[in-house]
């Protein structure tokens, strides 16, 4: 696949990608920053999240590479391809800021609607990435769509639970990635 990086959103949502890079890349070589790497107990955490899986042929490709990764280095989580995703939005915050118990099927019947007026997400899947703890993939929103999902999400969640609108946040504004290796120590 070709993905056109001069693209103006592209090379923005590349810039993102590129400051992570450098940002983590210098805390982890610098020794300046705590890299704090998930228990053991942490490796399958349970989020409440509106999410994105991948495509099953794309998520075996993936797990097909992770094979061949996993042999080298086998101390690490990775992520099975029926657990790939991307994250939409988070609600973790929302769930223990307000203690919320809520109706999944009406907050499901009010997203469908929500989102039944955003134009289709396309995303594209280019490259790999790097934060201190995780190997991702690298998606591009090239419909320009990505944050008026999230947006009309959003607004369907504090509408139909009548929570404050900061109570749900993306994890990274204007980007998306799918996680593939979740680190347990520094690979060697």
């Amino acid at each position: 696949m070709n993905l056109d990086i001069s693209d103006s959103p592209i090379k923005q949502q590349q810039t993102v990608f590129d400051d992570f890079w450098v940002r983590f890349n210098r805390q982890i070589t610098d020794g300046n920053g705590q890299v704090d790497f998930p228990t053991q107990a942490e490796m399958k955490p349970a989020h409440i999240s509106t999410i994105v899986r991948l495509p099953a042929e794309l998520a075996e490709k993936y797990s097909h590479l992770l094979k061949e990764i996993k042999a080298a280095y086998p101390g690490h989580y990775y992520y099975p391809a029926s657990d790939m995703h991307f994250t939409l939005l988070n609600l973790d915050k929302l769930m223990t800021v307000n203690n919320c118990k809520m109706d999944a099927g009406l907050v499901t019947r009010n997203i469908k609607q929500a989102l039944a007026n955003v134009p289709p997400l396309e995303i594209k899947v280019n490259g790999l990435g790097l934060f201190p703890t995780t190997v991702f993939a690298k998606l591009y929103d090239t419909s320009g769509v990505l944050e008026e999902y999230r947006s009309a999400i959003k607004d369907a969640i504090v509408k139909t639970l009548r929570v404050a609108e900061t109570d749900t946040k993306a994890l990274v504004e204007g980007i998306a990635f799918v996680n593939l290796v979740r680190f347990r120590h520094i690979p060697e």
